[in-house]
């Protein structure tokens, strides 16, 4: 088997295993919490572009699509009002997980 296949297959069970999820958000039958799937998906999106630097190739792909559906996701709760109720401690806790992630800063030659 190719890299390409197995990362094909990778992407396909990734929409495979999101779709009920997301089709439940829709139906209203699911709330996510926005704070949770924005911080899931950030960090994510920041895996998939940290292996897209390391050359990852192909096999980086099923990382990227997990990481755009899972903003998408966060902006289907935003847009549901899936959690109306945030509290203090929400903000606490998304404040301190986005404070944690790291901030690319280009290296320059020296």
């Amino acid at each position: 088997m190719t890299k390409e296949f197995l990362g094909g297959l990778a992407i396909a069970l990734t929409f495979i295993a999101y779709f009920p999820y997301i089709r439940d958000i829709q139906r209203g039958k699911v709330k996510p919490h926005v704070f949770s799937w924005v911080i899931w998906g950030t960090t994510t999106t920041i895996v998939f572009f940290a292996q897209l630097a390391g050359k990852g190739g192909f096999g980086a792909w099923p990382t990227g699509v997990s990481g755009a559906i899972t903003i998408y996701v966060a902006w289907l709760a935003f847009v549901k009002k899936s959690d109306d109720e945030i509290t203090r401690a929400d903000w606490l806790f998304f404040i301190t997980a986005m404070s944690a992630l790291p901030i690319p800063i280009p290296l320059t030659q020296v």
